[in-house]
């Protein structure tokens, strides 16, 4: 993944606000100087009590100035949905980079 220095404090605070096991992204849009457009980032936690309170509070707890959707999973969901190569999780593991995995 090119240029995803300015991505970093974003990241931070996701890290922060989920202490999650794992933080993807993938699917970024570049223009032509290779600067990033738009990214999806994927985060997989178990303090999940209520997805969408969480995106909400994700989204206003954290900013950026280049658009980002946030996608989130929990270990268990995680696990059973990569499962299928045919799944939206087997993509973003196909096609994403790694920029935070827990230690074991």
């Amino acid at each position: 993944m090119k240029n995803i220095g300015v991505l970093i404090p974003l990241l931070n605070s996701l890290k922060e606000l989920f202490s999650p096991y794992l933080i993807i992204l993938f699917g970024a849009k570049y223009e032509e100087e290779n600067k990033i457009v738009d990214i999806d980032i994927c985060i997989v936690t178990d303090i999940l009590s209520n997805k969408k309170e969480m995106l909400r509070k994700a989204y206003l707890k954290t900013d950026c100035d280049i658009p980002y959707d946030i996608f989130i999973y929990s270990p268990q969901e995680w696990d059973e949905m990569k499962k299928d190569s045919g799944s939206f999780v087997s993509r973003i593991i196909r096609k994403g980079y790694v920029w935070y995995e827990q230690e074991a």
